[in-house]
């Protein structure tokens, strides 16, 4: 009996348990494809203290009919990226502050506009990035982050005219087959970011 007088529960206090939590992944989505209609998401799991993976996927796939004026934007983007985040410190969370990175992928797409469009079975990028991601809330869950990719794409493209047929249906009429090379920036980012901790 004495001994359960005796005894205390150790004592903690908030800011100590909340420096105890850690990182698990961070959901994002990119403000400028948002503004364009393009649905994206992007997950980055921090590795360490300086390290992370990214997955990123980017999915409009919408036509606009409207009176036969047939608007595309059709994309199957996925992007995969490692980066190193510099100056981690107590005072600086993960993943935030600068970074650079390497980065990969591609997909699919179908451009169209006012009845001239292009597609494209498959393109690739790959490249540097490097941002700047800083917090928004005092727990520091919520994000904002800048990036700027440089590097080059390739792509294999059709161009095509559609063409309202007599059997009330759209058809596509090939144009010209090409292939097209860039190097140079290829993504630029302005991301809310979401940190789940555990």
């Amino acid at each position: 009996m004495l001994a359960e007088q005796n005894y205390r529960a150790p004592m903690f206090d908030a800011v100590t348990y909340a420096q105890d939590k850690k990182p698990l992944f961070a959901v994002k989505t990119n403000l400028l494809f948002d503004l364009a209609s393009a649905i994206n998401l992007e997950v980055e799991v921090p590795i360490g203290a300086h390290w992370s993976v990214l997955g990123e996927g980017v999915f409009p796939w919408w036509v606009w009919e409207r009176k036969h004026e047939q608007y595309c934007f059709q994309l199957l983007n996925v992007n995969l990226e490692g980066r190193y985040w510099f100056n981690r410190s107590a005072n600086n969370p993960v993943t935030t502050g600068w970074f650079a990175g390497l980065y990969a992928g591609g997909g699919y797409y179908d451009f169209e506009w006012k009845n001239k469009g292009y597609q494209g079975e498959f393109y690739m990028s790959a490249g540097l990035t490097g941002g700047y991601a800083h917090t928004l809330s005092r727990k520091g869950n919520f994000r904002m982050e800048y990036s700027l990719g440089i590097g080059y794409l390739n792509t294999q493209y059709r161009e095509y005219s559609s063409v309202w047929g007599v059997d009330e249906a759209w058809h596509l009429v090939h144009r010209k087959s090409g292939n097209y090379r860039w190097f140079g920036p290829t993504r630029l980012k302005v991301s809310l970011v979401w940190m789940l901790n555990y």
